[in-house]
């Protein structure tokens, strides 16, 4: 039942992600949605679940992505287990505001290197990233940057009532 939820969400916030791509299109402006359920999975230090939302996730995102096949979907899960063994290494107490922003904002830095590092060596032909800001002057990134953490308190807010809501299926 869990993952039948992460899958719902994941599903509603690439609907979102993909109407937020057409309406920004001619602004510098780009966000990734799904991949901060996946940074706020990795984070909790719980269990392994954003392993399966990083494969789900990047897995959409190369479907209707125009990158190469497997850009987000390695590029997600090797950020992702890179930041919950940095979360379970450094952090021994769940996480505060400020160190959530912190693993948040390397994250999506982290996560749009990789991506790129994975795009220039899959081979494939005139594709543009969907959330990559680098190809674009360093100003566009970090407007890119500050509106993934405009868009990361809604998202982190409805990541906290999915959760929730598998905490209280789980318990019926």
């Amino acid at each position: 039942m869990k993952y039948f939820i992460y899958t719902i969400l994941i599903v509603v916030l690439l609907s979102i992600n993909m109407e937020a791509a057409r309406l920004f299109f001619y602004t510098p402006v780009r966000v990734n949605l799904l991949v901060l359920p996946v940074i706020f999975s990795a984070v909790e230090k719980r269990d392994r679940s954003f392993l399966f939302l990083a494969f789900v996730s990047g897995l959409f995102l190369d479907f209707y992505g125009s990158a190469p096949f497997g850009t987000y979907l390695f590029s997600f899960i090797l950020g992702a287990s890179l930041l919950n063994w940095a979360a379970q290494a450094f952090w021994v107490h769940t996480l505060s505001f400020k160190p959530l922003a912190l693993f948040t904002a390397s994250a999506l830095v982290l996560i749009e290197v990789l991506a790129m590092v994975l795009s220039a060596i899959l081979p494939r032909a005139h594709f543009m990233l969907f959330a990559s800001s680098f190809s674009q002057e360093f100003w566009r990134f970090i407007l890119s940057l500050m509106f993934g953490f405009l868009v990361a308190a809604p998202v982190y807010f409805l990541w906290r009532f999915t959760e929730r809501l598998i905490i209280k299926l789980e318990t019926k």
